[in-house]
Protein backbone atom coordinates (compact mmCIF):
# COMPACT_ATOMS: atom_id res chain seq x y z
CA UNK A 1 0.00 0.00 0.00
CA UNK A 2 1.32 3.46 -0.93
CA UNK A 3 1.92 5.64 2.09
CA UNK A 4 -0.37 8.67 2.00
CA UNK A 5 0.19 11.81 4.05
CA UNK A 6 -2.55 13.58 5.99
CA UNK A 7 -2.53 17.02 7.61
CA UNK A 8 -4.78 16.80 10.67
CA UNK A 9 -5.93 20.15 12.08
CA UNK A 10 -7.62 19.02 15.26
CA UNK A 11 -7.36 20.13 18.89
CA UNK A 12 -8.50 16.67 20.03
CA UNK A 13 -6.84 14.35 17.51
CA UNK A 14 -6.46 11.21 19.61
CA UNK A 15 -9.38 9.11 18.35
CA UNK A 16 -8.96 10.15 14.73
CA UNK A 17 -5.20 9.68 14.94
CA UNK A 18 -5.65 6.09 16.08
CA UNK A 19 -7.87 5.47 13.07
CA UNK A 20 -5.39 7.07 10.65
CA UNK A 21 -2.46 5.12 12.09
CA UNK A 22 -4.51 1.93 11.93
CA UNK A 23 -5.10 2.66 8.24
CA UNK A 24 -1.32 3.15 7.78
CA UNK A 25 -1.38 6.86 6.97
CA UNK A 26 1.47 9.24 7.70
CA UNK A 27 -0.01 12.03 9.84
CA UNK A 28 1.14 15.55 10.71
CA UNK A 29 -0.89 17.02 13.58
CA UNK A 30 -1.74 20.61 14.41
CA UNK A 31 -3.54 20.74 17.75
CA UNK A 32 -3.19 24.32 19.06
CA UNK A 33 -3.87 27.85 17.86
CA UNK A 34 -0.22 29.01 17.42
CA UNK A 35 0.56 25.94 15.33
CA UNK A 36 -2.59 26.45 13.29
CA UNK A 37 -1.50 29.98 12.39
CA UNK A 38 1.95 28.69 11.39
CA UNK A 39 0.43 26.01 9.17
CA UNK A 40 -1.88 28.55 7.55
CA UNK A 41 1.07 30.82 6.77
CA UNK A 42 2.94 27.90 5.21
CA UNK A 43 -0.13 26.91 3.20
CA UNK A 44 -0.49 30.46 1.89
CA UNK A 45 3.17 30.44 0.85
CA UNK A 46 2.80 27.17 -0.99
CA UNK A 47 5.17 25.34 1.35
CA UNK A 48 2.79 22.50 2.19
CA UNK A 49 1.85 20.88 -1.11
CA UNK A 50 2.75 17.31 -0.16
CA UNK A 51 -0.44 16.29 1.62
CA UNK A 52 -2.83 13.89 -0.05
CA UNK A 53 -5.69 14.91 2.26
CA UNK A 54 -6.36 17.68 4.79
CA UNK A 55 -8.72 17.13 7.73
CA UNK A 56 -10.09 20.10 9.70
CA UNK A 57 -12.05 19.90 12.96
CA UNK A 58 -14.80 22.53 12.78
CA UNK A 59 -14.88 22.65 16.60
CA UNK A 60 -11.31 24.01 16.78
CA UNK A 61 -11.43 26.49 19.72
CA UNK A 62 -10.52 30.14 19.47
CA UNK A 63 -11.04 30.48 15.73
CA UNK A 64 -13.77 30.67 13.12
CA UNK A 65 -13.15 27.25 11.61
CA UNK A 66 -15.26 28.02 8.54
CA UNK A 67 -13.07 31.05 7.85
CA UNK A 68 -10.01 28.82 8.27
CA UNK A 69 -11.54 26.47 5.73
CA UNK A 70 -11.89 29.34 3.26
CA UNK A 71 -8.29 30.39 3.87
CA UNK A 72 -7.07 26.87 3.15
CA UNK A 73 -9.01 26.73 -0.09
CA UNK A 74 -7.62 30.15 -1.09
CA UNK A 75 -4.04 29.16 -0.27
CA UNK A 76 -1.38 27.78 -2.61
CA UNK A 77 -2.25 24.12 -2.09
CA UNK A 78 -3.51 22.39 -5.23
CA UNK A 79 -7.25 22.89 -5.63
CA UNK A 80 -7.54 19.15 -6.22
CA UNK A 81 -6.33 18.33 -2.68
CA UNK A 82 -9.28 16.66 -0.89
CA UNK A 83 -10.39 18.42 2.30
CA UNK A 84 -12.56 16.73 4.92
CA UNK A 85 -14.19 18.52 7.83
CA UNK A 86 -15.09 16.72 11.06
CA UNK A 87 -17.20 17.73 14.04
CA UNK A 88 -18.23 16.35 17.39
CA UNK A 89 -21.90 16.62 16.48
CA UNK A 90 -24.22 16.00 13.53
CA UNK A 91 -24.74 19.71 12.91
CA UNK A 92 -26.48 20.35 9.59
CA UNK A 93 -25.44 24.00 9.60
CA UNK A 94 -21.76 23.07 9.79
CA UNK A 95 -22.19 20.47 7.08
CA UNK A 96 -23.85 22.87 4.67
CA UNK A 97 -21.52 25.76 5.48
CA UNK A 98 -18.47 23.51 5.24
CA UNK A 99 -19.44 22.25 1.81
CA UNK A 100 -20.07 25.79 0.64
CA UNK A 101 -16.63 26.89 1.84
CA UNK A 102 -14.82 24.17 -0.08
CA UNK A 103 -14.97 20.94 1.93
CA UNK A 104 -15.27 17.76 -0.12
CA UNK A 105 -16.90 15.77 2.68
CA UNK A 106 -18.12 16.27 6.25
CA UNK A 107 -18.03 13.59 8.94
CA UNK A 108 -19.10 13.39 12.59
CA UNK A 109 -16.89 11.86 15.27
CA UNK A 110 -16.38 9.08 16.18
CA UNK A 111 -15.53 7.88 12.67
CA UNK A 112 -15.38 4.20 11.85
CA UNK A 113 -12.13 3.22 10.06
CA UNK A 114 -14.02 1.58 7.20
CA UNK A 115 -16.09 4.73 6.62
CA UNK A 116 -13.05 7.00 6.72
CA UNK A 117 -11.11 4.78 4.33
CA UNK A 118 -14.07 4.64 1.94
CA UNK A 119 -14.19 8.46 1.90
CA UNK A 120 -10.45 8.63 1.25
CA UNK A 121 -10.73 6.23 -1.66
CA UNK A 122 -13.68 8.10 -3.16
CA UNK A 123 -12.01 11.49 -2.76
CA UNK A 124 -8.76 10.25 -4.26
CA UNK A 125 -10.66 8.99 -7.29
CA UNK A 126 -12.34 12.38 -7.65
CA UNK A 127 -9.03 14.16 -7.07
CA UNK A 128 -7.36 12.18 -9.83
CA UNK A 129 -10.22 13.01 -12.17
CA UNK A 130 -9.97 16.71 -11.37
CA UNK A 131 -6.22 16.70 -11.97
CA UNK A 132 -6.72 15.10 -15.36
CA UNK A 133 -9.47 17.52 -16.34
CA UNK A 134 -8.49 20.74 -14.62
CA UNK A 135 -7.38 22.27 -17.94
CA UNK A 136 -10.66 21.48 -19.65
CA UNK A 137 -12.61 24.66 -20.31
CA UNK A 138 -16.38 24.88 -20.27
CA UNK A 139 -17.91 28.06 -21.73
CA UNK A 140 -19.41 30.10 -18.90
CA UNK A 141 -22.82 30.45 -20.52
CA UNK A 142 -22.99 26.73 -21.25
CA UNK A 143 -22.55 25.92 -17.55
CA UNK A 144 -25.26 28.41 -16.63
CA UNK A 145 -27.66 27.06 -19.23
CA UNK A 146 -27.51 23.57 -17.78
CA UNK A 147 -27.37 24.45 -14.08
CA UNK A 148 -31.10 24.00 -13.49
CA UNK A 149 -31.13 20.75 -15.48
CA UNK A 150 -28.45 19.33 -13.17
CA UNK A 151 -30.44 20.41 -10.12
CA UNK A 152 -33.68 18.80 -11.21
CA UNK A 153 -31.96 15.52 -12.12
CA UNK A 154 -31.68 14.35 -8.50
CA UNK A 155 -34.74 15.94 -6.89
CA UNK A 156 -38.10 14.25 -6.39
CA UNK A 157 -40.34 14.57 -9.43
CA UNK A 158 -42.96 16.20 -7.20
CA UNK A 159 -41.01 19.46 -7.41
CA UNK A 160 -41.86 21.72 -10.31
CA UNK A 161 -39.10 23.14 -12.51
CA UNK A 162 -39.43 26.53 -10.82
CA UNK A 163 -39.30 24.97 -7.34
CA UNK A 164 -36.12 23.10 -8.31
CA UNK A 165 -34.59 26.35 -9.54
CA UNK A 166 -35.53 28.16 -6.34
CA UNK A 167 -34.09 25.35 -4.21
CA UNK A 168 -30.74 25.71 -5.97
CA UNK A 169 -30.54 29.45 -5.30
CA UNK A 170 -31.67 28.90 -1.70
CA UNK A 171 -29.03 26.21 -1.16
CA UNK A 172 -26.31 28.52 -2.42
CA UNK A 173 -27.18 31.09 0.23
CA UNK A 174 -29.71 33.23 -1.59
CA UNK A 175 -32.21 35.20 0.49
CA UNK A 176 -35.89 35.59 -0.41
CA UNK A 177 -35.00 38.96 -1.93
CA UNK A 178 -32.21 37.37 -4.02
CA UNK A 179 -34.60 34.69 -5.27
CA UNK A 180 -37.30 37.23 -6.02
CA UNK A 181 -34.87 39.40 -8.01
CA UNK A 182 -33.44 36.40 -9.83
CA UNK A 183 -36.81 35.18 -11.08
CA UNK A 184 -38.65 38.53 -11.23
CA UNK A 185 -41.29 37.47 -8.72
CA UNK A 186 -42.46 38.91 -5.39
CA UNK A 187 -41.03 37.87 -2.03
CA UNK A 188 -44.48 36.63 -1.06
CA UNK A 189 -44.42 34.27 -4.03
CA UNK A 190 -40.95 33.13 -3.00
CA UNK A 191 -42.18 32.35 0.51
CA UNK A 192 -45.02 30.31 -0.94
CA UNK A 193 -42.61 28.37 -3.16
CA UNK A 194 -40.25 27.68 -0.25
CA UNK A 195 -43.12 26.44 1.92
CA UNK A 196 -44.21 24.06 -0.83
CA UNK A 197 -40.64 22.82 -1.32
CA UNK A 198 -40.25 22.07 2.39
CA UNK A 199 -43.59 20.29 2.51
CA UNK A 200 -42.90 18.17 -0.59
CA UNK A 201 -39.43 17.18 0.65
CA UNK A 202 -40.68 16.61 4.21
CA UNK A 203 -38.19 19.09 5.65
CA UNK A 204 -38.45 21.48 8.58
CA UNK A 205 -36.46 24.51 7.41
CA UNK A 206 -34.23 26.09 4.76
CA UNK A 207 -31.06 24.71 6.33
CA UNK A 208 -32.27 21.15 5.89
CA UNK A 209 -33.23 21.95 2.29
CA UNK A 210 -29.75 23.36 1.60
CA UNK A 211 -28.16 20.31 3.22
CA UNK A 212 -30.22 17.98 1.00
CA UNK A 213 -29.15 19.89 -2.10
CA UNK A 214 -25.42 19.83 -1.24
CA UNK A 215 -25.55 16.20 -0.13
CA UNK A 216 -26.75 15.15 -3.57
CA UNK A 217 -24.51 17.54 -5.49
CA UNK A 218 -21.29 16.61 -3.65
Amino acid sequence: MTMHSVLLLDHQPESLLKTLVYLDFQVDICRDLPSLKEYLDLLKQGELRQYNIIILNLDFPGVNALEILSQIRNSEIPSSTPLITVSETENHYYKVAGLRRGADATLAKPIEPALLLAHFEALNRRSAWRLEHQLDEVPQNQGQNHAHERTSSFLPTSLTKRESQILEVLARGGSNRDIADNFSISETTVKNHVSKILKKLNLNNRTEAAYLFHQHMS
